[in-house]
Order: structure tokens, then sequence, then C-alpha cells
């Protein structure tokens, strides 16, 4: 992704989605966070080519790997903070942990995945795009960001299992529409 492409990305899709999640949970704070999103997506993409082996420069990445490295650049940025978070009394436990970051991750990187399968397919120009629904009580969302906040305070997250969910979610939607 180019910086302007990037830019455009930023202010209209992760700005955007920024400002829902602080109108619905009061006490957090959004950080203009352009340069170190973007920086970290360079590194994740670089990552990639060289786990890949992806040599040639001029060869692109596909896009469920263009959106696993936006996923992880927004994550390891945090560009949202909750300004009322404390430890007072030593009882703070992980489930108690918010996962706004992932979510906005999560959200932002799967908008982006929607405008590349339109973009490639004129079929999908009016399409649907629906989460599957998982075994248990909580929601794909739910489940999935839970997952991603384990695995970057773990510091396992990968780029490439990322690529390959996006991958799944879309087959998903493209054979739901069969």
């Amino acid at each position: 992704m180019r910086r302007e492409d990037f830019n455009d990305f930023y202010e209209n899709t992760i700005k955007r989605h920024a400002q829902l999640f602080l109108e619905k949970n009061k006490g957090y704070i959004f950080h203009e966070s352009a340069d170190r999103i973007y920086e970290e997506y360079l590194n994740q993409k670089t990552l990639m080519r060289v786990v890949l082996e992806k040599n040639n420069p001029s060869q692109l990445l596909d896009r469920h790997k263009v959106c696993a490295a936006m996923t992880v650049a927004i994550l390891k940025c945090r560009p949202i903070t909750c300004a009322s978070i404390n430890d007072i009394d030593g009882k703070f436990k992980l489930s108690d942990a918010c996962t706004i970051n992932e979510q906005l991750a999560f959200y932002c990187s799967w908008s982006l995945m929607i405008g590349f399968i339109q973009a490639s397919k004129k079929e999908t120009e009016h399409m649907k795009f629906v989460l599957p629904p998982t075994n248990h009580n909580d929601n794909f969302v739910n489940t999935f960001t839970r997952s991603l906040f384990v695995a970057n305070i773990q510091n396992s997250l990968s780029p490439e299992l990322l690529a390959n969910i996006y991958f799944l979610l879309e087959s998903y939607n493209l054979k739901q529409q069969m």
C-alpha cells in the first residue's frame, strides 16, 4: 500500500472506526499515530516477504497478507488507550483488560479486505459480508479479538496465520453467496 493510499485508509477507516469506538466507550483516548502505524505496516510486510521468501520487490503481496500486516501494525501501535485504568488494589485481572485496539485492528483490516474483494470481483459489489458463527456463547469478533489480545501479550502474533484467517473469511463469504 502506497503512502497516499494509506493516508486515505487512515483518515477514512482507522480514524472513523476509532471515533465510533470512543463514542460508545467513554474514558478512552485516540492518539494520532498514522506515521507509526504505516511504519509498522511496512515492517510487517517486509517480515512476511522474508518469511515467505518473496525476494522480488515488484511481486506484490496478496490482499490477505496486506490485511494481516495492517492488523498487526495497528495492534502493535495501540492507538487507543484507557485514561482510567489502574491497579491500586492489585486485583486487576486479564479478563478485565479491554480489547478495543484488537477490535479496531480487526474492523479496519476487515473493511480493507472487503474493499479489496469488491475491487477485484464485480459480482461482489452489492454483496453483504458476514462473519461466521462460533461454537461458543460469544460472537466471532469477541472470540477473535480476545485471541488477538492474548497472542499480542504473549508476543506471538503471526501475520501468516492472520493472512490465512482473512483468506478463510473471504472464502466463507463467497460460499455464502452461492
